[in-house]
């Protein structure tokens, strides 16, 4: 082979390696379409430099060459498709995963309430806390749903309910009061009062059939929307969108009186995320949520944008927390 055509061969890998450099930077840089064009215009000069004296039945070095570099274009283009729609995807399974979880918890809870007894001889118990303190609202009340029975002879068709957040998981007690522990059905009995300060002091062992029914609930608000019109036992009167004022200890609320409905409301997040958190950014993002106030309820609109801002938390994590809300009606 000649000195001058060694030479031109040379220079034609080398010019095809260049091709293939700028292919595979250009992906990064700029659209798809404009790296092909960029690539096709090096293809024709130096196609014309290599063509001359070349066999027209066969494919040159640097026709090759370049078509390793066009092959090199598209991977690098579908690698990047199929990883965004990756993300898609597993973001989409994560919030279908928190959907599907509120929406089995509701459900309990709507079939607990539903069948809630609302006598005024038997207590319910509300106890709103501070999310200064990292803590949760809580509520107990009876009820004829679904429980755990420990008198399997002289069982009755009364539970004990009580949902409560605990170590960043909705947790739910059920269990079933037998005959022999319920004193309270004459009115003049108060068995069924609830210590606001240790709910569940006359109840034995029942701390111990806690349950966790949301694994990814880490915030839990309770709002009781108050009967239009009803007077309560200070002597003010209820309006349109009055709720109750729930404290904690001996301002806790008890009881169903004049309450229309009772509002829930969750933050969620999957368990995925909660592996780029820490405990402590948990209570951060739950504190982000503020409390339900006597007028208005819970400011389900604050909670969607305050979390967006939470410092120290990854963006990533904030993107992927879910906010519900359902309201329960009380019946009478």
């Amino acid at each position: 082979m000649a000195v001058v055509e060694v030479a031109a061969l040379v220079g034609a890998v080398a010019a095809a390696a260049a091709v293939v450099e700028a292919a595979v930077a250009v992906t990064v840089a700029i659209p798809a379409a404009a790296a092909l064009r960029i690539i096709m215009a090096a293809v024709k000069i130096n196609n014309g430099e290599s063509q001359r004296g070349s066999r027209q039945d066969a494919f040159t070095l640097v026709e090759m060459l370049v078509a390793l570099a066009v092959l090199a274009v598209l991977v690098v283009l579908m690698a990047q498709v199929l990883n965004q729609v990756s993300e898609t995807i597993s973001r989409a399974t994560q919030h279908t995963q928190s959907d599907t979880e509120a929406e089995v918890i509701f459900d309990r809870m709507g079939d607990d309430i539903a069948q809630i007894i609302n006598r005024s001889d038997v207590d319910s118990l509300f106890i709103g806390v501070s999310t200064n303190s990292g803590n949760n609202d809580q509520m107990y009340f009876y009820s004829h749903g679904a429980g755990f029975s420990t008198n399997g002879t002289n069982s009755s068709p009364v539970t004990l309910i009580s949902y409560l957040v605990t170590n960043n998981a909705l947790v739910r007690l059920g269990i079933s009061k037998s005959w022999d522990d319920i004193t309270f059905i004459t009115p003049s009995n108060t068995e069924t009062v609830f210590n606001g300060s240790s709910p569940l002091t006359n109840s034995g062992n029942s701390a111990n059939y806690f349950h966790v029914i949301g694994p990814s609930v880490f915030r839990m608000e309770i709002a009781l929307l108050m009967e239009p019109g009803s007077t309560n036992a200070n002597g003010t009167t209820n309006g349109n969108n009055t709720y109750a004022n729930i404290g904690s200890g001996s301002n806790s609320w008890h009881g169903l009186t004049n309450v229309s409905s009772i509002v829930v409301a969750l933050g969620i997040l999957d368990q995925t995320s909660r592996k780029l958190t820490t405990t402590q950014q948990l209570t951060n993002l739950a504190a982000a949520f503020p409390n339900a106030t006597t007028n208005g309820g819970i400011p389900i609109g604050v909670w969607s944008t305050n979390f967006y801002s939470v410092p120290q938390v990854p963006q990533i994590v904030l993107s992927q927390t879910r906010i519900y809300q359902r309201s329960f009606p009380v019946k009478r």
